[in-house]
């Protein structure tokens, strides 16, 4: 976002294989967490993203909640298709992610696609860490370049950060990140 000439201040609320039923529960110490959070700052976008598991009815409920909460703040709700290893968790992701976009009529940052598309278009980038449960830093690139599209409307195409990858790299995960 900086080599687009965007200032982003990121701050975070967030915990390992969280739920979004967790935040959503005021009485959670994440719920608690998550409420001082919106009650003390003022944000532009609060992004979204369940644990990998939840289905759509779980994610429907929290957000259900959540979003008065979201709006009560001034803020933009987004949603975080995230990436997932396994062929289950895509479909899941697939299922869920634009169901909830159109029920809140939030935007989606398409992760899952451009980690598909990658996979597909460009097999000897590795996205995924040695733990391959997590994203090495192309899949890192990969998000952030998605994520600028999705939520700021910048193509990255061309765009200036590297994160230190080969040129041929990133012109291809930028691509990625626009298909």
């Amino acid at each position: 976002a900086a080599a687009a000439g965007k200032e982003i201040v990121v701050e975070y609320c967030t915990y390992g294989s969280a739920f979004l039923s967790e935040f959503a529960d005021a009485s959670h110490e994440r719920g608690k967490a998550f409420r001082n959070k919106l009650n003390t700052t003022k944000y532009d976008y609060v992004v979204l993203q369940d644990a990998a598991s939840a289905d759509y009815y779980m994610s429907k409920a929290a957000l259900d909640v959540l979003m008065p909460l979201i709006e009560a703040n001034g803020a933009q709700a987004v949603l975080y298709m995230r990436y997932s290893t396994g062929d289950e968790g895509t479909q899941r992701h697939y299922n869920n992610y634009p169901r909830l976009a159109k029920d809140f009529d939030l935007p989606v940052a398409n992760v899952t696609g451009a980690f598909n598309i990658c996979r597909k278009e460009y097999p000897d980038i590795n996205l995924l860490a040695e733990d391959l449960g997590h994203h090495s830093c192309e899949g890192s690139y990969l998000i952030a370049a998605t994520w600028l599209e999705a939520y700021l409307g910048i193509n990255p195409v061309g765009n200036t950060y590297t994160a230190n990858l080969p040129a041929a790299t990133v012109a291809a995960l930028q691509d990625c990140a626009v298909k």
